[in-house]
């Protein structure tokens, strides 16, 4: 995962000065990070950047806050899965850090479609014996209909692989 930082001073007089960085989780290397982008660039009066271009990031924009950089960076480092399921969770909710960590935390993990989940569902819950609420689901004889029923609850987001899905909150 990387991101472009780009000196603004520099961009704004027809000079690409930036660099390729791999950001932590820390806020304060990220900031060092960015300090020597500005410090080294050849434009006088340099006190600016923006995020130019990302490799393995949700798009941010040109001037997320460094936080938000960082807060993606713990996501994938927390989660079991990759940088580019964790960007398809978050591109999915932009403005929602909560529903985006809900479904990395409480999913049921990556299927090839909604219809191969909700037939696994009702297979399982058909062939429960001891679990007391089998029976309810022998109605959904009409597989079809029993997943379009059950869409209703889930979240579903499609990522390579195939679609995540998890509770809805």
């Amino acid at each position: 995962m990387q991101i472009y930082i780009a000196c603004l001073a520099s961009y704004n007089q027809g000079i690409l000065h930036g660099s390729w960085i791999e950001p932590t989780s820390d806020i304060e290397e990220l900031t060092a990070e960015v300090a020597k982008v500005i410090e080294t660039s050849p434009a006088e009066g340099a006190e600016e950047h923006a995020i130019h271009d990302y490799d393995g990031f949700p798009d941010l924009g040109e001037y997320p806050s460094l936080q938000d950089i960082c807060d993606f960076v713990e996501m994938v480092e927390d989660s079991d899965f990759d940088a580019d399921i964790v960007s398809a969770v978050v591109d999915e909710f932009p403005n929602d850090k909560g529903t985006a960590q809900h479904v990395l935390d409480e999913n049921f993990g990556i299927h090839d479609n909604f219809q191969a989940y909700a037939d696994e569902f009702a297979d399982e819950m058909m062939a429960c014996h001891d679990c007391g609420g089998g029976e309810w689901i022998k109605e959904y004889f009409d597989y079809d209909k029993h997943a379009d029923a059950l869409s209703y609850d889930y979240i579903q987001i499609e990522v390579k692989g195939g679609v995540l899905i998890a509770p809805n909150k």
